[in-house]
């Protein structure tokens, strides 16, 4: 009987750790349109977004924040931020 549980957890975890795409949205379309447009998305403007419907700025907002943050501004030599 405790075989039985051991195998029964080592299952459970393995096929768990199987699930590597990642949800967006409850909506299947709008989880689908976000993670085949997942490169196009990360370059879009605050305005591009604000013209989106609600649920698909949530989601594409969830989608860029698991995105690494890789552009990082230019300060010009000599300057600073004030």
């Amino acid at each position: 009987m405790k075989r039985f549980y051991i195998l029964l957890l080592l299952g459970i975890l393995l096929f768990s750790c199987g699930q590597s795409e990642l949800e967006f949205s409850c909506d299947p379309v709008i989880n689908a349109f976000v993670s085949e447009n997942r490169e196009e998305l990360s370059r879009i403007t605050v305005n591009e977004l604000t013209s989106y419907e609600t649920e698909l700025q949530r989601a594409v907002f969830t989608c860029l924040a698991h995105e690494p943050c890789t552009v990082l501004p230019q300060i010009p030599a000599g300057k600073t931020l004030r």
